[in-house]
C-alpha cells in the first residue's frame, strides 16, 4: 500500500461540485476528503481517523496548526462503517475498524498499528449474530488492538486484553428485530459503558454496565436511540447524566437513566451525533436538515440542554460522525469532507472578550521541553493555574495572582521534570477544569 498524502488544495471545479464549503463560519476550517463517500470518525491522542465507503481508511495528526495532509492506510477496498482509533502499546495509537461484509469477505474487524498494515481481528463472532460493525468502543490498552466493543446489530461483543477472540456479552434472540446501533465508553477503564438502539416493538433499547464486564441492566430510553453519551460522577465514577438522540429529539436524564426529560424537539432535524465535553461542560448535537438534505445541523449548549444555540455552517451535510479533543470539534460530512470547529469561540463575545471561563488543552502535546496554556478569563478574580503529578503532588504554580478579563497565553518550561503522565488544573472562584498532558 502506498501512502500518499491528500491535498487540501479547493480547486474551482471542487467548489462547484459542493458549494456549501465556500462561506464557513468563523472558527470552521475545511480540512479535506471532500467528494469522498465518509461513514466514521474518531480521535485519540493526536491522530484523527475517518472511516470511508470502499475508499479506505484515512487518518492525520490533530494539532493547533494547519493539519498535516489525510494519509490513506488500508482498506479501500470495503466498506468501512466504523473505526475506534485508541491507545496502543507504551506510547503508540492503533486503529480498530469495523466493516459490513460484501462479496466473499468474512472478517468483521481490522486493527492497525502506528499507521503499518491493518490485519484481520475477528474470532469468535458467530455469523447468526453479526450483520456489520456498526459501532466501537473502548478503554486505554497497552495491548495494539485495545479493549473494545462492538455493536454488531443483533448483539453486544467485547474483546478483553490481550484476547485474540470476541465474545459475546448480550444478545436478544426472544425480541425479533431488537437492534443495537452505538455503543458508548469513557477513558476511565472499568467505568461505564452504554450501547443503545430500538426493542423491535418501535420503542428504545439502552444497555449499561457500571462495571463494564459482566453485570448488564436493560434500561427503557423514551424512544429508538441513534446516538448517545454520558458524564460521569467524578467523586464515585458511576453513570451520572445520559444525554441521547432519538432522531429528531434529544433527551437527558440526570439520575443514570432511570427518568428522562426532552431537551430538544427539531421538529424535522436530525442528529447522528451527540457528544459531551466534560472539561468546559460542551453539549453537541449535530447531523442534518430533514427537509435539505444540503444543509448540516451543529448546536451546542453550555448548560446540559437547557438551552441551545446553533452554529451557522453554510455546508452540505449531514454530519455522520464527530468527536472531539483539546478545544476542536471535528466532524465529518457524508460526501462534503472533514471539518474543525474551534470551540473556544463559543466562550467569546462579539467583541472578542470572554463570555466564560476557560482552559485549553497544552499546545505542543506530548512535549519533552516547553508547552503552553491558553486561558480565557471573563471578569477579574482570584485565578490559579497549577501542574499536579499522578500522585496529585503539586510540582508547579505557574499562576495564583488577581486577574483582569481577557485571554492569556502561558508558557511551561519541563526540562527538568521526569517523563510520564501530568495533570494541570485552572482554580478560579467556584470553577475548576482539569486537563492531562504528557511529557516525553
Amino acid at each position: 500500500m502506498i501512502k500518499t498524502p491528500l491535498t487540501q488544495t479547493i480547486t474551482l471545479g471542487f467548489l462547484m461540485l459542493f458549494p456549501g464549503i465556500i462561506h464557513l463560519q468563523p472558527g470552521v476550517e475545511y480540512l479535506g476528503l471532500g467528494g469522498t463517500m465518509l461513514t466514521s470518525l474518531d480521535i485519540y491522542g493526536s491522530a484523527v481517523v475517518v472511516g470511508s465507503y470502499q475508499e479506505g481508511v484515512f487518518y492525520q495528526t490533530a494539532g493547533y496548526l494547519p493539519d498535516s495532509g489525510w494519509i490513506n492506510i488500508g482498506l479501500d477496498s470495503v466498506h468501512v462503517s466504523a473505526v475506534y482509533a485508541h491507545k496502543s502499546g507504551p506510547l503508540g495509537w492503533g486503529i480498530t475498524a469495523g466493516i459490513i461484509p460484501e462479496g466473499d469477505d468474512s472478517n468483521f474487524i481490522y486493527c492497525n498499528f502506528m499507521d503499518g498494515e491493518f490485519f484481520p481481528n475477528s474470532l469468535g463472532f458467530n455469523d447468526s449474530l453479526v450483520e456489520g460493525i456498526f459501532s466501537l468502543a473502548g478503554f486505554p490498552d497497552p495491548t495494539i488492538c485495545g479493549e473494545k466493543f462492538a455493536v454488531t446489530g443483533s448483539a453486544l461483543y467485547r474483546q478483553q486484553f490481550s484476547d485474540t477472540v470476541w465474545t459475546v456479552v448480550w444478545a436478544e434472540p426472544l425480541i425479533e428485530g431488537a437492534y443495537l446501533r452505538v455503543v458508548r465508553t469513557k477513558e476511565t477503564f472499568g467505568g461505564p459503558v452504554l450501547a443503545g438502539g430500538y426493542d423491535g416493538f418501535g420503542g428504545g433499547l439502552l444497555l449499561k454496565s457500571n462495571d463494564a464486564f459482566d453485570t448488564w441492566e436493560t434500561l427503557n430510553p423514551p424512544g429508538p436511540v441513534m446516538a448517545l453519551d454520558f458524564q460521569i460522577d467524578p467523586q464515585s465514577g458511576d453513570l451520572q447524566t445520559v444525554f441521547l438522540s432519538l432522531g429528531n429529539q434529544l433527551s437527558r436524564s440526570l439520575d443514570g437513566g432511570t427518568s428522562w426529560n426532552v431537551i430538544y424537539a427539531g421538529n424535522w432535524n436530525y442528529f447522528n451525533e451527540i457528544i459531551f465535553e466534560d472539561n468546559l461542560g460542551l453539549l453537541f448535537a449535530l447531523g442534518g436538515d430533514g427537509l435539505d438534505s444540503s444543509s448540516a445541523i451543529l448546536l451546542y449548549s453550555t448548560d446540559q440542554g437547557d438551552n441551545w444555540n446553533q452554529v451557522s455552517l453554510n455546508m452540505a451535510g449531514p454530519i455522520i460522525a464527530a468527536d472531539i479533543i483539546s478545544d476542536y470539534l471535528y466532524f465529518a460530512t457524508q460526501w462534503n469532507g472533514v471539518y474543525r470547529f474551534a470551540t473556544q469561540n463559543l466562550f467569546v463575545g462579539d467583541m472578542g472578550q470572554p463570555i466564560s471561563f476557560a482552559l485549553s488543552q497544552n499546545y505542543p502535546n506530548p512535549f519533552n521541553t516547553s508547552t503552553r496554556f491558553q486561558i480565557s478569563i471573563p471578569q477579574q478574580g482570584q485565578v490559579r493555574l497549577a501542574i499536579y503529578n499522578l500522585l496529585g503532588r503539586e510540582i508547579a504554580v505557574l499562576v495564583d495572582e488577581v486577574l483582569q478579563p481577557g485571554i492569556r497565553e502561558i508558557s511551561w518550561d519541563a526540562s527538568n521534570i521526569a517523563s510520564g503522565l501530568y495533570f494541570y488544573r485552572l482554580v478560579a472562584g467556584n470553577k475548576i477544569i482539569t486537563r492531562k498532558m504528557i511529557v516525553l
